[in-house]
């Protein structure tokens, strides 16, 4: 998405059984999200875009929603997916036990109580504009355990695999509502360009990048067995910039801000039970110069806010009178590899990041505990 002169952002979140819309001053702007045709409780966020939610239901079949009137999209089934060869299913034990035979050869059981939502194991999902306005829209996701891209148009049977050869993961995708293109952030960084809104569309650029200097330099501070980084990519098509924003997370972090090791959490000189849930430390933001094609090191967005996540990333223009704080990254919790381990916290990752001096602060007064399903930035678009 490009620089908006949108509304203030809205917060999707969970707690206590009451899902709600919550502004930046903490006030509820909607006091309660209305079921939708299909029970919105027992569906899995997988993304939200252009004001729309992406959505599985409970046996996994994906769908649209907008969250304000209550409109739906139904989008092709799940069998259609590049990766899926059959799913059949049976009764057993009084509900519907799934079978899904993968192309890989791999066969998973799910029983009628299991949560269906690793059937696709999708990680990113973003639609290419606002059903709401454009008739010809794509939704675009990463799926699969080799994090591959699939879409649809709308009015599509199926699901499409962008065949470029390549095995390598993707990292993130996102979409620039001036040119309706597809943005891939792909192998060593590397920017992928699609037109995917007619058939037989392909690559129509690849622009082969290499890591930052600064990130493999500050790779030592920040190790593996210490740190998860996660990757985004913010295409901006009215400026002609591309954004690449890498994001610290420590594995275990102490309530005085050590990030641990998972020994040490455990560790007599500790209080036990002792919670350390992982916790975002850092962000570091680069931007691509097409004409090297080298990542440069942002040392400020200036008037810029980001907004980042399980949403389409977003990158906002800030007025002087505005509630969002410009030079800043708001982030919510995706990190879905660790979200589930522990009863006590997951999808608790979340707060705003100033490029200034660094600092990683909360923006709303949540204690510690587990939100499930996570909170997501739904950004309501100017009409």
């Amino acid at each position: 998405m490009d620089f908006q002169e949108a509304k203030s952002p809205l917060l999707l979140l969970s707690v206590e059984e009451e899902t709600c819309f919550v502004s930046f001053n903490g006030e509820k702007a909607v006091p309660k999200l209305k079921n939708s045709p299909k029970d919105f409780k027992s569906s899995m966020r997988i993304g939200s875009s252009h004001g729309w939610l992406i959505l599985l239901d409970e046996t996994s079949e994906p769908y649209l929603l907008n969250p304000f009137n209550q409109s739906q999209i139904q989008l092709p089934e799940k069998i259609t997916f590049p990766h899926i060869n059959r799913v059949t299913s049976k009764c057993w034990r009084g509900g519907e036990c799934l079978c899904v035979e993968y192309t890989s050869g791999f066969t998973r059981w799910f029983d009628p109580t299991e949560d269906k939502s690793p059937l696709l194991s999708i990680k990113k999902a973003i639609l290419s504009a606002n059903p709401s306005t454009h008739k010809d829209f794509l939704v675009a996701v990463i799926y699969g355990e080799n994090s591959r891209i699939a879409y649809c148009r709308n009015g599509d049977n199926e699901w499409s695999a962008i065949q470029d050869g390549d095995s390598d993961p993707y990292y993130d995708i996102a979409c620039s509502d001036d040119d309706d293109l597809l943005y891939a952030l792909g192998k060593n960084v590397s920017v992928e360009i699609w037109d995917l809104m007619f058939p037989g569309s392909s690559t129509l650029k690849k622009m082969g990048t290499l890591y930052p200097r600064m990130f493999l330099e500050t790779m030592k501070d920040y190790p593996g067995t210490l740190y998860a980084r996660k990757f985004y990519l913010v295409p901006c098509a009215k400026s002609g910039q591309i954004f690449f924003v890498v994001r610290y997370v420590g594995e275990f972090v102490t309530s005085d801000g050590k990030v641990v090791y998972d020994a040490e959490a455990d560790d007599d000189q500790y209080p036990h039970p002792m919670v350390c849930p992982y916790k975002t430390i850092n962000f570091h933001v680069y931007c691509l110069d097409t004409t090297t094609l080298t990542w440069k090191a942002v040392k400020s967005l200036n008037n810029l806010a980001l907004f980042l996540g399980g949403n389409h990333s977003v990158s906002m223009l800030v007025s002087d009178d505005s509630e969002v704080k410009a030079d800043s990254i708001y982030f919510t919790d995706d990190y879905w590899e660790r979200m589930d381990e522990d009863y006590l916290y997951g999808g608790h990752d979340m707060g705003v990041f100033s490029l200034k001096d660094e600092s990683v602060k909360q923006f709303l007064n949540i204690d510690l505990q587990k939100i499930k399903p996570p909170p997501f930035w739904l950004i309501r678009e100017s009409s």
